[in-house]
């Protein structure tokens, strides 16, 4: 996905301003004398991650796969799915985005395998 959202947890920032979605943030970060541990910052990571799942991703619940073609190449799930109202997710030092599709494309690979993402897909 385009661009790469940075991933800076909360205790990184130390001020924010908003930013218009995509752009990049507009952060002041702490400074510490003694860095927090890496463990402390992958757990703080992954509550990041944890934010983004629960309140972003979402699963097609049909009828039919989510890239399901109707016979003559039209996609009327997915055409279902531009329909609906994007959502916003913000990370903690105010990067965003809105998220439309790519939120159903993240758990399609669970029940499509030819949906899964792969590594050469995501890295190019």
């Amino acid at each position: 996905m385009d661009p790469v959202a940075p991933l800076v947890p909360h205790y990184m920032v130390k001020s924010k301003s908003p930013v218009d979605a995509g752009q990049p943030s507009n952060a002041e970060y702490m400074k510490f004398d003694i860095p927090p541990t890496d463990s402390f910052r992958k757990n703080e990571e992954e509550r990041i991650f944890t934010s983004f799942k629960e309140s972003m991703v979402q699963v097609w619940q049909g009828p039919g796969k989510l890239d399901q073609a109707d016979g003559v190449g039209n996609h009327p799930n997915i055409n279902a799915v531009k329909d609906l109202p994007s959502r916003p997710f913000e990370m903690p030092d105010g990067w965003n985005q809105v998220f439309g599709i790519e939120r159903f494309r993240v758990a399609e690979g669970l029940f499509d395998a030819k949906a899964a993402l792969t590594v050469c897909s995501v890295h190019g």
